[in-house]
């Protein structure tokens, strides 16, 4: 018997899986849930930086000050350092909860990213004073770096808006293409990619201020590609997005929302769990519990 297939761990992560990714089998999702976990794992061996690079076809010190978005894609916390090394200046923006909770790393990520003796600056994207510090690094030729997916617990209940995902939609957090709207400046997706065992950092699509739209179609739109280039490489490599694990719990999906699914009829996608008095059965299509 599979002892993965009785944890709540892979329950959840199944239940996300099929909802955004139905097309991929039941019995592969464990398979799935081994990768991810080995892929996440601190001795990841992609989490090298002697085994990644920028990629040489961008003119990355050309690039004028915007926005570098990122994802949780497993090498997230090495990228920032990677770039820094290369002498490309910028900021970051998180939660402030996401700092509260990960301290220690961050303020070692933090000594690593200096350019110029200067080092990153931490903005909190609670902050009401962020549109005026973004604006003064974008001035001094500093880019800014957001994770697109990087919401945390706490900000759950923040400004939404609502985006196609994969077979399903996401709430996300819709400051980044606000700030270019307001600021005019561009936005950088980046997303890597493996070239012959070395992790390839590249530049997968650019956004730039359209002032022909209206600043909320603009969001929308912005919002929507940015992650419609994260569904694409899901599609590919599922394995790779770290938030598989906690989507239900940093308010970009919300299972209680779901229309139960009345027509699947087979019982395959039911996992037995232990609770505290015993054992129940989770419903991984419709997020419910049965004991």
């Amino acid at each position: 018997m599979n002892n993965t297939l009785n944890t709540w761990g892979f329950a959840i992560f199944s239940s996300h899986l099929h909802h955004f990714i139905p097309e991929i089998p039941w019995e592969q999702h464990v398979v799935v849930f081994q990768e991810w976990e080995q892929y996440h794992s601190p001795k990841n061996k992609l989490l090298d930086l002697t085994n990644m690079r920028l990629s040489n076809k961008i003119d990355w010190h050309g690039l004028p000050a915007g926005i570098l978005v990122l994802f949780h894609l497993g090498d997230h916390l090495f990228w920032p350092q990677k770039l820094a090394d290369k002498g490309i200046a910028f900021d970051l923006v998180m939660d402030r909860a996401v700092w509260e909770k990960n301290t220690a790393v961050l303020t070692a990520l933090q000594r690593k990213c200096t350019v110029n003796e200067t080092k990153c600056c931490y903005f909190f994207s609670d902050d009401p004073m962020l549109i005026f510090k973004i604006r003064s690094s974008l001035k001094q030729h500093r880019h800014v770096l957001i994770f697109a997916d990087g919401t945390s617990a706490a900000s759950a209940h923040d400004k939404r808006i609502e985006v196609d995902f994969l077979a399903g939609k996401l709430a996300v957090k819709p400051g980044i293409a606000l700030i270019s709207y307001l600021l005019k400046c561009p936005i950088y997706a980046l997303h890597s990619h493996t070239i012959e065992d070395v992790l390839v950092l590249d530049l997968m699509h650019i956004s730039l201020p359209d002032t022909t739209m209206s600043r909320e179609i603009y969001v929308i739109k912005t919002m929507a590609s940015l992650f419609a280039g994260l569904a694409g490489l899901l599609l590919r490599q599922p394995h790779r997005w770290e938030c598989w694990g906690y989507l239900h719990r940093n308010g970009m999906w919300d299972p209680n929302l779901l229309y139960l699914n009345k027509d699947e009829k087979m019982l395959v996608h039911f996992v037995k769990l232990p609770i505290q008095d015993g054992w129940a059965y989770f419903d991984r299509v419709n997020y419910m519990l049965y004991h």
